[in-house]
């Protein structure tokens, strides 16, 4: 449901419970209309320390600022495909086709999930929202061109995101058409930075 609370359950059917403490669901995507469609969300936790043994026994990250774990962040990546598209059969009835993916959007989640770092939307597209929308990133976004299917991974201390993805269509670099596999990396090592200073 929509709201948070505390909820119990025997998660080996031993009767022992197991107490859960959820929070509000929420909408992340905030799409502005029903022209497209989110697909394929993608969620990375901060996978394991980076660690070697030192000589006097003691295991150690690498580096701290990279290799330590971080239980409180993550990183969330979304798609957006097109609705209701019509294309003409053979005999010129419109039929309908498979959803095409668009773009794709990334966010670096902290505070165990209670924190969105997202950047306001830009409303020059929907000039009558009056307010601004916090939103996700733009990890992928070119016209005329599918991208979709992302892979994702980050450093163990959440400050460093990678990822891949397909694209299908002209090139934005050269303008050929083709398939391909793009990468881009996202680093956030500082409090409060906004990626589009990048």
């Amino acid at each position: 449901g929509l709201h948070e609370g505390l909820v119990e359950f025997d998660r080996e059917g031993d009767g022992e419970l197991l107490s859960v403490d959820y929070g509000y669901a929420r909408n992340v995507s905030n799409l502005p209309n029903h022209k497209e469609s989110v697909i394929e969300p993608r969620i990375m936790a901060a996978p394991g320390s980076i660690t070697e043994t030192k000589p006097d026994g003691s295991v150690k990250p690498v580096d701290p600022t990279f290799d330590k774990q971080d239980y409180s962040v993550m990183w969330m990546t979304y798609g957006t495909a097109s609705n209701n598209l019509l294309d003409p059969d053979a005999t010129g009835n419109d039929v309908q086709v498979d959803a095409i993916p668009a773009d794709l959007f990334y966010c670096k989640v902290t505070n165990y999930g209670e924190v969105y770092e997202t950047v306001p939307w830009d409303r020059s597209s929907t000039p009558d929202v009056e307010e601004a929308i916090p939103v996700f990133d733009w990890l992928a976004k070119w016209k005329e061109v599918e991208e979709g299917e992302a892979q994702i991974r980050i450093t163990p201390a959440g400050n460093i995101f990678y990822a891949t993805w397909n694209v299908d269509g002209p090139d934005p670099s050269d303008r050929k058409t083709g398939s391909d596999v793009w990468f881009r990396k996202v680093p956030f090592y500082v409090a409060n930075y906004n990626p589009n200073d990048e």
